[in-house]
């Protein structure tokens, strides 16, 4: 629709419509992530899904785990991320592995993924990774450098590996798209037994667990 010779009323309805849209399909996910959409059915992967990611992340066989497919500038990421902290801290049997998945509308998510990739090459990846997911810098390349620096690490850019870096964003973002994965945060949840569930709830990870 072309607004410039629209009336000013029909041009902000059209406005507060989008926005409308916009905060319908953020609260939509965030219940879903909450476990506020608890009766969202989980998705049973394959043995061959569980298998690939077992490979990818180096999970033993029988070691539950959980995989997450995340944004270091997704809303419902950030959110949600203190309950799967928590639910790790409860169950320290069960491995974490965070998989990169930037999506391309956000901007900086890439360069933020390589930063924590950077962190984990150099032992730093606990620390970084959570100031990186919890908004202690900003996820500017500019800003980016400046935290890395502080730590004694790299840039994102220049360090004579971040081809090596962006490589390893880009395998990790193919491997979602392998999976089917379309959005974050994907919780998957692989059980000691080596079922491999999506599930649609952080409440839902203690049923799939074992």
């Amino acid at each position: 629709m072309r607004l410039r010779n629209c009336p000013a009323w029909i041009k902000d309805l059209c406005i507060y419509s989008s926005a409308l849209c916009a905060f319908t399909f953020v609260a939509a996910h965030f219940s879903n992530v909450y476990g506020r959409g608890g009766s969202q059915p989980a998705i049973k992967r394959t043995s061959e899904e569980a298998n690939i990611l077992r490979k990818a992340f180096s999970i033993k066989a029988h070691q539950p785990a959980v995989i997450e497919f995340m944004d270091f500038q997704c809303p419902p990421c950030r959110a949600s991320w203190p309950r799967v902290k928590k639910f790790l801290e409860e169950h320290p049997d069960v491995v974490y592995r965070n998989a990169n998945f930037p999506l391309s509308m956000h901007r900086y998510a890439f360069d933020a993924a390589v930063a924590s990739l950077i962190a984990d090459a150099h032992g730093l990846h606990d620390q970084v990774f959570e100031d990186l997911f919890t908004g202690k810098t900003d996820l500017d390349p500019k800003s980016l450098n400046s935290y890395l620096a502080l730590h004694h690490l790299p840039p994102i850019l220049g360090s004579g590996t971040d081809d090596t870096y962006r490589g390893a964003v880009r395998a990790s973002r193919e491997l979602g798209e392998r999976l089917h994965i379309s959005g974050t945060p994907t919780l998957l949840v692989l059980s000691k037994s080596g079922v491999l569930t999506e599930v649609r709830s952080i409440n839902a990870l203690e049923d799939y667990i074992r």
